[in-house]
């Protein structure tokens, strides 16, 4: 089976949620930003590893990422089984995605020799994502609380 196998975009997606799941285990407490920066770089990694093995559309791309990544945790939030607050599902969801089509087009834009440009997707993409994640959220997260 080679690499371009629908399998191993859900692969991709499911490995990129593991990660986050092995820091949800190993770091004790609730730390939204922390699991969002995981999120970001776990999925952003998910799209590039996909991007540069498939030569199949973005969207094809993002639904098997998600079946192996976003799936699961849907699953988990709607069946209350979710391994963090249900705060956290959609915000899941929010990141996951965009960072993952962030990392596959990255990806061909490196793989198409356009590595400026695929870097400057990268840099744009995780200075957004940061950003988002310092300033916003622990504002949401105080709104939400009250």
């Amino acid at each position: 089976m080679s690499l371009k196998h629908p399998a191993f975009g859900i692969l991709s997606g499911f490995l990129a949620l593991c990660l986050v799941l092995v820091l949800v285990i190993l770091h004790k407490q609730k730390d939204v930003q922390l699991l969002l920066l995981v999120t970001v770089v776990a999925f952003f990694l998910a799209g590039a590893l996909r991007g540069a093995s498939s030569k199949q559309d973005l969207s094809l791309n993002l639904l098997l990422i998600g079946l192996g990544g976003v799936l699961p945790v849907y699953v988990m939030g709607v069946t209350g089984m979710a391994f963090i607050t249900p705060d956290y599902v959609p915000l899941f969801f929010a990141f996951s995605i965009p960072l993952a089509a962030a990392g596959v087009q990255a990806s061909r834009l490196f793989v198409r020799g356009r590595p400026k440009i695929a870097l400057l997707l990268t840099l744009f993409s995780f200075a957004a994502a940061t950003v988002v994640i310092t300033l916003v959220i622990p504002r949401l997260m105080a709104k939400w609380r009250r």
